[in-house]
């Protein structure tokens, strides 16, 4: 009997001690994340900023994207994200929300990642501070957050196309290990369709990376005869065909011409390729 009060009386000490410490770690999370919010407060356009704004105020979204594909480069992703951004309001007074949402974008990936992986089995921490985590753990190991979170072309170019992996990644998990009903595998489809195309015309790591990810989960699927293998072949399909669409753009031809006369230190075609591998490797190790 007093063995049994005992063990009660050490589970009641640990849960209290647990929720303080997920108290703290909530404090003290949500202090830097409010903090990196406010801090877009201070952001102000600059450079690209103006050109893109100034093109969709002339031709609108759609020819503002068109544009930028047929003359800047083939990341339609980012072009047509900074055009519908810019189509309304004033640049100078909208400017401060984009970081915001970028960051909220961040921090929503992260959580869907950790609930995807998770799946209800952790007791120690709820997903959304599973991402909160990740997200400030990102934050500290970005080279220069200025450009990747507070400057608007800059963060719509990069790390809008992190975002969509990382939610890609979630929804692959999600397809691979959850429960699902079958009717809610298309919505699953749907998205993550969605998602390879935003990706893949982000930038070109997010390419890159998108069809790696594509590419080894339909080698494996087709090889364990999985019944998800006609899910990842034909997001795979869909991938390479958006990725066509991307390289193949004549923007990217324009931009090429005009890199000679650039004074800024490139990488060959072929040391880039080189590097790719290790580059990734360095980031996540």
């Amino acid at each position: 009997m007093a063995n049994t009060y005992a063990n009660a009386g050490t589970g009641v000490g640990r849960c209290n001690l647990h929720r303080r410490v997920t108290w703290f770690l909530e404090l003290a999370v949500g202090i830097v994340l409010v903090t990196l919010i406010g801090l877009s407060m201070f952001a102000y356009p600059s450079a690209d900023d103006f050109c893109y704004a100034a093109k969709t105020k002339q031709l609108g979204i759609w020819g503002a994207g068109s544009f930028w594909y047929r003359h800047g480069s083939g990341r339609y992703t980012p072009t047509l994200a900074l055009s519908a951004y810019w189509r309304y309001g004033d640049i100078l007074r909208t400017y401060r929300f984009a970081p915001m949402i970028i960051l909220v974008l961040t921090w929503m990936g992260f959580s869907s990642l950790s609930a995807s992986i998770v799946r209800g089995e952790s007791r120690c921490l709820p997903s959304w501070l599973f991402g909160a985590v990740w997200t400030l753990l990102f934050v500290a190991g970005i080279p220069d957050p200025a450009q990747t979170l507070y400057w608007v072309t800059g963060s719509f170019t990069y790390q809008l196309g992190n975002i969509l992996v990382v939610f890609l990644i979630a929804m692959l998990i999600r397809r691979e290990t959850a429960a699902d009903s079958r009717r809610f595998r298309p919505v699953v489809f749907l998205i993550s369709l969605l998602l390879v195309v935003g990706a893949v015309g982000a930038n070109e790591i997010s390419l890159l990376l998108t069809l790696m990810i594509l590419a080894s989960g339909s080698l494996y699927a087709l090889r364990m005869q999985r019944d998800s293998r006609v899910f990842w072949v034909t997001l795979l399909l869909i991938g390479i065909g958006a990725a066509c669409v991307s390289i193949l753009a004549p923007g990217n031809q324009a931009r090429a011409s005009r890199l000679g006369s650039e004074s800024m230190l490139r990488p060959t075609l072929g040391l880039a390729m080189w590097l790719y591998l290790p580059w990734v490797a360095l980031r996540l190790f």
